[in-house]
């Protein structure tokens, strides 16, 4: 048995105390006691305004009477037992019925003194209570001192920090993860200045460690992410009531910043179960192809995800581009182009094709991996190498595809007329095919260079033409020499009456600005019969002839 402390050894365990009595002069003169017992006392008339004090902040102990207006004592305790089941209580009534003493028990509390009261009874259950406090409180600091030695904390928002994360995950013991990212963060960095971005993520942090499950963990990730980990593989109805009470939580809850200024902000949510960094990995696929659809909500990773087979299938591109290129399998292939009058063959479009081991691989699959690796100039370069080499002994017009990285690394304008003198190419026959979003880029530099390269003879083509949200009057400024209508268009124009009405409105434009139309995707007689009732200048597509290594 624990010896009683003495009010001295009371007063310096420092502890907080809510006193709640709904009598004044009671309240009035017991806390001027309490004050001299505990080192902060908050003190109210009745059980709905120490709700609302508790809801805001905790205390060490909680003293209250039963029979209180507005909300009694017991009401009270029940209350409190759901938003913080292990809080310390104390009774202090006038009512010694059994049924009170009963209830009292039930509701775990931990003592009850008869009013009026004595000093010494007082003390005897003030030394219990605080002995308990000041357990658990050791009890606690030693276990948060181990887990900061262990994991470190982050200073900003005191949540575990990075390195904490990874040694936790290295562990390689069953986890369950939730990955918070604040949505647009970048906006709010940019917009009121990083001061207040850390302020933000301070109270985002401070308010996650206050409503997170206690049997979680919060690591703060990078600038405006945070992770939740809880051990062993728990149901995904958990984690999706955690997310969902997350989300609802900041819906509702603006965060507060410098000299009373808040604002509201939002989390998107990803969740993953498992073993190890794999986890993290998933549940950042998981927040990504949330990302893609929408901000403010929560997804589980699915490992069937088609999201996720097109990832995947990014990654082994990222890993196996530059092998193909070293290993030089990057071959170009000519698909013919017709003239609709006279029914004959005039042009080639150069393409892209990656042979391995004889299986022949469409730009689909690898042209998203070569922009990520950088590599998308070198393809270019392969590529004009490749189609002067082949045309150089021809009539024939013939057409490369362009992007946007090799106008932004600003080499065409050299390597192109550098070709056209080697093989004694004419510029007129080269026709470069961009796509119609780099045709209406406001960048000065990318539309000088297409100036300067009609001004040396080379033709502009704007390819899928209809695919995106064109500025109209940007393109007939620039006035290209071929409009290529989007394949989606053509594949369905004999039974699709938009698709046919489309078609012919570009038709008209292009015809009424002197510019040529050519159709891709031209698969059947029945669709080459419609292209020539449209007037439609030129056409392209397995009608006439497959992409090959040699030209006919």
């Amino acid at each position: 048995m624990q010896p009683i402390l003495s009010f001295e050894e009371i007063r310096s365990s420092n502890l907080s105390l809510l006193y709640v009595e709904d009598d004044e002069d009671l309240r009035r003169h017991t806390t001027t006691l309490f004050s001299s017992l505990f080192s902060e006392v908050d003190s109210c008339a009745n059980g709905r305004e120490a709700l609302i004090k508790l809801t805001a902040r905790s205390y060490d102990l909680l003293i209250t009477d039963i029979t209180m207006p507005l909300m009694d004592g017991l009401e009270l305790i029940k209350q409190i037992r759901d938003l913080n089941p292990t809080q310390h209580i104390l009774i202090i009534s006038a009512y010694s019925d059994d049924k009170y003493l009963l209830n009292s028990i039930e509701l775990g509390v931990d003592g009850y003194i008869l009013k009026p009261f004595n000093l010494e009874e007082l003390q005897k259950r003030l030394s219990n209570i605080v002995n308990k406090i000041v357990e658990e409180r050791n009890r606690s600091n030693l276990e948060l001192s181990y887990k900061e030695q262990k994991r470190g904390m982050d200073n900003l928002t005191k949540a575990y920090s990075y390195n904490a994360l990874m040694e936790r995950l290295n562990e390689g013991e069953p986890l369950s993860m939730l990955l918070l990212n604040i949505d647009h963060f970048s906006n709010i960095n940019e917009g009121y200045g990083f001061d207040v971005g850390d302020q933000l993520l301070c109270e985002a942090g401070r308010m996650l460690l206050f409503i997170k499950r206690e049997e979680m963990d919060l690591y703060r990730f990078n600038s405006d992410e945070f992770v939740l980990l809880q051990d062993d593989l728990v149901e995904n109805d958990y984690l999706r009531d955690v997310a969902e009470s997350i989300i609802s939580f900041f819906a509702e809850s603006e965060v507060e910043l410098f000299a009373g200024a808040s604002m509201y902000i939002s989390f998107s949510i990803a969740g993953s179960k498992g073993y190890g960094v794999g986890i993290l990995n998933q549940a950042k696929m998981a927040l990504k192809e949330l990302r893609e659809f929408r901000r403010g909500a929560y997804k589980l990773y699915d490992s069937k995800s088609p999201y996720l087979h097109r990832q995947q299938s990014n990654i082994y591109w990222i890993q196996k581009i530059k092998e193909f290129i070293n290993d030089s399998k990057l071959v170009t292939y000519f698909q013919p182009i017709v003239n609709n009058k006279t029914d004959k063959i005039e042009k080639y479009e150069c393409l892209v094709r990656i042979n391995d081991e004889g299986t022949l691989i469409s730009p689909l699959h690898f042209l998203q991996a070569a922009k990520i690796t950088g590599v998308l100039p070198h393809i270019t370069r392969s590529t004009i190498k490749k189609s002067f080499e082949t045309f150089c002994d021809t009539e024939y017009e013939f057409s490369i595809n362009i992007t946007a990285d090799d106008l932004h690394m600003n080499f065409l304008h050299d390597a192109l007329l550098s070709a056209s003198e080697k093989y004694s190419i004419d510029p007129g026959r080269v026709v470069l095919e961009i796509l119609e979003d780099v045709a209406t880029l406001d960048e000065d530099t990318i539309l000088e260079q297409l100036y300067e390269l009609r001004e040396e003879g080379f033709k502009i083509a704007i390819d899928d033409f209809g695919s995106q949200s064109s500025n109209l009057s940007r393109l007939l400024e620039f006035s290209p020499d071929y409009l290529k209508i989007d394949g989606s268009f053509i594949r369905n124009i004999t039974h699709d009456e938009k698709s046919r009405i489309i078609t012919e409105a570009i038709v008209l434009l292009a015809h009424k600005s002197n510019i040529k139309v050519v159709a891709e995707f031209v698969h059947s007689k029945e669709v080459q019969d419609t292209i020539l009732e449209l007037g439609i200048d030129y056409s392209q597509g397995h009608f006439f002839g497959a992409a090959k290594e040699e030209i006919e």
